[in-house]
């Protein structure tokens, strides 16, 4: 965009650190040796039909670490149904669990992780 490159031209920014964030999809007994050795502070945990499985053996690693779940536009109501049956309390959020957002309009969200939307949302259009 060009406002921002406007912007870096007459404005001082700051440096600032962001901690190491992994992203898994599936989880390989190589994967694991790479989370155990980089020791992310958080795993972003991409949906497949093993979720529930990868969400215990990543919760059995010997380090602490925010968990969160991208499905990718991939969920259908019931699927997403299915972590109303599984410790949640980790999960820092769900990103982009539907195509459309308003499915979330029909579900009980006070017992399931906030809900993130992805780069994609460049204005509330598109949303």
């Amino acid at each position: 965009m060009v406002v921002m490159a406007v912007y870096q031209m007459y404005n001082d920014l700051h440096d600032f650190e962001v901690q190491y964030g992994a992203t898994v999809s599936g989880l390989t007994n190589s994967q694991i040796e790479t989370l155990l050795e980089t020791r992310p502070k958080r795993i972003k945990l991409k949906w497949s039909t093993s979720l529930i499985k990868d969400l215990e053996t990543i919760r059995l690693l010997n380090f602490d670490c925010d968990i969160a779940i991208d499905a990718n536009e991939s969920l259908t109501k019931p699927s997403f149904l299915q972590l109303a049956n599984v410790n949640t309390s980790d999960i820092i959020y769900i990103e982009e669990p539907f195509k459309i957002l308003e499915d979330l309009n029909d579900i009980d969200m006070s017992i399931f992780p906030r809900i993130a939307i992805d780069e994609k949302a460049l204005s509330i259009e598109k949303i």
